[in-house]
C-alpha cells in the first residue's frame, strides 16, 4: 500500500490534513484496535462506549501513556489536571467524526494516502536516509505500528473534509458588531488607588514555639525529605541486532509473487472539487469553469475567496459517492460536472486526468519491499529478544548475568526522587525525555528488588529496569526548621492582616464611614493614579489579578485587590470608550475573523453533541477515577 509513498510524492490535498495530523500525533492521540474496539467486543472494563463499540481501559491506557511520556507527566498528575479526560474525550471525539465520515461515504483512496504520507516523511529524509527509515523513525516516535498509522491517517484526512465543511456558511458579524467589541476591547479605565505592602503591617502576634509547632504539623508536607530510590536500567538497543540480518533477492521476489494482486494499481479519476451550501452558486461556479475558468479561479470570482475549494485529489470508484462517481468514470479528461448534491452539499467537479489501472512491476517496488523486509525482520529479531530477555527475568536470573549474553546495556541511577531529580534538585536522569514519566512511575511502584517488564521506548530501544534501594520519605525536625517557620508565619499573618483592613476600608468607604484618602492617610500612604485596559499589561504595584477585577468595577465603584507583595483599595475614576471613527479597518477585519471563528467552533460543538447523542456515547467516570484517581494503584 505504501509502494507509491517509497517511490516519491506527488499532488495531493496534504495542506487539508498535515498540520491537523501532526498536531494528534504529537500528542498521540490515535485509536487501537485492541480488545475489538472497531469489531465490536465487548469486555469487562471500559472507559466510555459509542453505539455498542467499547474502549476498554487497557487500550486505552495503552494510548494514554504513550500521550504522557511524551509530555512528562505522571498518570496520576495528569488526572489531576484533567488531562486524562481531555485525552479521553479526543479519542472519542475521533471515532465519532470516524464514524460520521463513513456514514457519509467519506473515502480515501490508497495513491491519496499513499502521496500524502510522501509528503509527511519528506522533510525527515536526511542524507544517507531512505523514505521508508525516515517513516519507520516517526512511527518509533509515536509509538505506532504502520498499520496504526496509515489508519489514523485515513481517518484523520476524512475527518479533516468534515471538519472543513464548518468552514462554509459561518458569517462574519456586521460593522455594528464589531465596533462593539472594538470599544469593549479597547476602552480605558482610569483608576485611584492606595498600594499598601503586606510589610507595612506590624501588628501580629508573636511567633512563639506554641504557635509555631502546629503551624509546623498543619504545613509538614512543606519540609518533607521525598523518598528516593536507586535502580538500574537495562537498555536493548535495535541497531546492534540489524547488523547481522540481510534480505536476499529471492526472498524480496518470493514476496511479491506472493502478494501480487495487492501491486495492481486501481483505476482512478484526478478530480478538483468544490462545495456549496447552495444549488445557485454552485451552478454558477460549474457555467464559469466551462467557459475556460479553472475551478478555484471560478470559486473565488462568485464567492469572493476559495474556502469552498477542496483541491484536486485522485480517488477510485469505491472513494467516491455513487453521485459523484458514475458520471466522473464515465466522462473524459475537461468534463465539468452541473452540480451534485450529497450530504455535503452542492458539489461541483472537474475532471483533470485520468490513471488506468495497471499491475506496478517487480522492479518498480522491489527497493521499498526490500527494506520493508528488513525492517519486519529487524522487528521480529528485536521482539523475540524482548520476550527472551522478559522469560529470564521471571525465571529469576540477574540482570548482570543476562546482560553478558545479549545486547543488553546497564545504567545505575542513584537517590532519585519521583520527578527524576537528585536532592540537590539537580536532574539525575538525562536522555529519556519522552520516556522518563513512565519509566519513573515503574520505578516508584516496584518493591525493592523487584523489576519491571521489558518495555518499548519512544526511540525504538527496549528497555526495563530494577530497584535497588529504597530511601523512605522523612521530615526535617522542628529545631532545623524554626527560623523558616517564624519567617513563613509572619509573612502570613501581615497578608491577613492587611487584606483584614483592606475589607474594612472598602465596607466603610460603601457606607459613607470614611474615604480613600483617610484610608491612605491611616496608612502613611498616597494616592496614586493608573490607566489600565484589556490588551496591556498593567504598571507595578498592580497585577494583571488587580487588573481583570479592576475591569469589573462599574464607574464610580470601589474594591480592594492583590497586587505586588500587597494590597490595593481602589476607585474607577473614569471609563473611556474609543472613538469608533478610530477603528482601523484592518483591526475590524482581525475581530471579524475571530467572531467567525469563535462561531464556527460553536457549530462544530452543536454537531460534535448532536452525533455523541446519535450514536450514544456514554464515559465510565467511575473506573477513570478508580484508575487514575487519588490512591489509584492499577497498572495496566
Amino acid at each position: 500500500m505504501l509502494n507509491a509513498m517509497r517511490e516519491g510524492a506527488k499532488s495531493g490535498i496534504i495542506k487539508f490534513i498535515l498540520f491537523g495530523f501532526l498536531v494528534m500525533a504529537v500528542f498521540g492521540l490515535v485509536l487501537t484496535d485492541v480488545g475489538g474496539f472497531f469489531r465490536g467486543g465487548v469486555t469487562k472494563t471500559s472507559v466510555a462506549k459509542i453505539e455498542g463499540h467499547e474502549i476498554p481501559v487497557v487500550a486505552f491506557d495503552r494510548t494514554l501513556r504513550r500521550v504522557l511520556a511524551q509530555q512528562n507527566i505522571d498518570a496520576a498528575s495528569a488526572y489531576q489536571m484533567g488531562l486524562v479526560t481531555q485525552v479521553l474525550r479526543s479519542e472519542i471525539t475521533n471515532y465519532v467524526m470516524q464514524k460520521a465520515a463513513y456514514d457519509l461515504g467519506l473515502q480515501i483512496s490508497e495513491d491519496t494516502i499513499a502521496d500524502n504520507i510522501a509528503r509527511l516523511v519528506e522533510p525527515y529524509v536526511t542524507e544517507g536516509m531512505t523514505p521508508q527509515q525516515a517513516f519507520e523513525g516517526i512511527l518509533r516516535s509515536q509509538g505506532m505500528t504502520e498499520r496504526e498509522f496509515v489508519r489514523t491517517f485515513r481517518a484523520e484526512m476524512a475527518n479533516t473534509m468534515l471538519r472543513n465543511t464548518f468552514q462554509i456558511g459561518a458569517n462574519n458579524p456586521s460593522d455594528k458588531e464589531a465596533l462593539e467589541i472594538y470599544q469593549y476591547n479597547m476602552e480605558e479605565r482610569t483608576v485611584e488607588y492606595v498600594y499598601v505592602p503586606h510589610s507595612a503591617m506590624t501588628n501580629i502576634p508573636a511567633a512563639t514555639d506554641e504557635v509555631l509547632l502546629p503551624f509546623y504539623q498543619a504545613g509538614k508536607e512543606r519540609y518533607a525529605i521525598p523518598e528516593t530510590r536507586s535502580f538500574t536500567l537495562a537498555v536493548l538497543d535495535p541497531k546492534k541486532l540489524q547488523e547481522a540480518i540481510t534480505v536476499t533477492e529471492e526472498e524480496v521476489r518470493r514476496e511479491y509473487d506472493r502478494d501480487k494482486d495487492t501491486y495492481k494499481l486501481p483505476e482512478q479519476r484526478e478530480l478538483a472539487q468544490a462545495i456549496f451550501n447552495e444549488q445557485a452558486v454552485a451552478a454558477d461556479v460549474a457555467a464559469r469553469t466551462k467557459d475556460g475558468q479553472s475551478l478555484e479561479e471560478a470559486v473565488v470570482s462568485v464567492t469572493g475567496d476559495n474556502g469552498a475549494y477542496m483541491g484536486i485529489q485522485k480517488f477510485e470508484k469505491t472513494g467516491l459517492t455513487e453521485e459523484i462517481a458514475e458520471p466522473v468514470f464515465e466522462a473524459d479528461i475537461g468534463f465539468v460536472s452541473e452540480p451534485i448534491e450529497t450530504a455535503l452539499g452542492w458539489h461541483v467537479v472537474s475532471l483533470k486526468g485520468i490513471s488506468e489501472s495497471r499491475m506496478q512491476t517487480f522492479d518498480e517496488v522491489k527497493k521499498g519491499l526490500r527494506e520493508e523486509l528488513l525492517a519486519n525482520k529487524s522487528t521480529d529479531n528485536l521482539f523475540d529478544m524482548a520476550n527472551q530477555i522478559d522469560d529470564q527475568l521471571a525465571g529469576g536470573t540477574p540482570l548482570e548475568e543476562i546482560a553478558e549474553t545479549t545486547s543488553l546495556t546497564l545504567e545505575t541511577y542513584k537517590d532519585l526522587r519521583a520527578d527524576g531529580s537528585k536532592l540537590d534538585a539537580t536532574e539525575g536522569f538525562p536522555g529519556y525525555e519522552n520516556d522518563s514519566a513512565y519509566l519513573l512511575e515503574a520505578v516508584f511502584e516496584l518493591e525493592e528488588g523487584e523489576t519491571a517488564p521489558v518495555v518499548e521506548l519512544a526511540d525504538g530501544r527496549f528497555a526495563t529496569l530494577r530497584v535497588d534501594s529504597i530511601t523512605e520519605k522523612t521530615y526535617k525536625p522542628f529545631e532545623e526548621i524554626k527560623d523558616d517557620l517564624k519567617t513563613v508565619w509572619n509573612q502570613d499573618q501581615r497578608e491577613v492582616e492587611n487584606r483584614l483592613q483592606a475589607i474594612e476600608a472598602v465596607q466603610g468607604i460603601n457606607k459613607g464611614e470614611t474615604t480613600l484618602a483617610d484610608f491612605a492617610k491611616k496608612n502613611g500612604r498616597s494616592i496614586q493614579t493608573a490607566s489600565i485596559n484589556r490588551k496591556d499589561d498593567p504598571s507595578a504595584p498592580l497585577t494583571v489579578n488587580s487588573k481583570n477585577i479592576l475591569l469589573n468595577i462599574e464607574n464610580g465603584g470601589y474594591t480592594l485587590a492583590p497586587a505586588e507583595d500587597g494590597y490595593i483599595v481602589a476607585k474607577i475614576a473614569d471609563i473611556k470608550l474609543p472613538n469608533v471613527e478610530d477603528a482601523k479597518t484592518a483591526a475590524l477585519d482581525t475581530i471579524k475573523q475571530q467572531q467567525s471563528n469563535n462561531l464556527r467552533q460553536e457549530i462544530f460543538q452543536m454537531y460534535m453533541a448532536s452525533l455523541e447523542k446519535k450514536y450514544d456515547v456514554k464515559v465510565n467516570e467511575r473506573l477513570l477515577e478508580q484508575t487514575y484517581g487519588p490512591g489509584a494503584e492499577a497498572s495496566y
